[in-house]
């Protein structure tokens, strides 16, 4: 792949990184909204940027707050 190539594919990545932890921020919100005790786990998106990943990991929200962004993966 050219330079361009490359940079047009990171750019796919970092978006699809980046519209789900926007997701993951939705239901950390809505979740806090409810008030549930602390030990209660969610289901967040994986954050590995490959648009096909349909992948969830269960996190309690204190966990969630705790990954820096595009750190949640239900994968390695």
């Amino acid at each position: 792949m050219g330079s361009l190539q490359h940079e047009l594919a990171d750019d796919w990545v970092d978006s699809a990184t980046h519209l789900r932890r926007f997701a993951n921020n939705s239901i950390r919100d809505v979740a806090a909204r409810r008030q549930r005790e602390a030990s209660t786990v969610y289901e967040f998106l994986c954050e590995c940027g490959d648009l096909r990943c349909r992948g969830l990991v269960e996190l309690t929200l204190g966990d969630y707050s705790a990954r820096p962004p595009g750190s949640v993966r239900a994968h390695t």
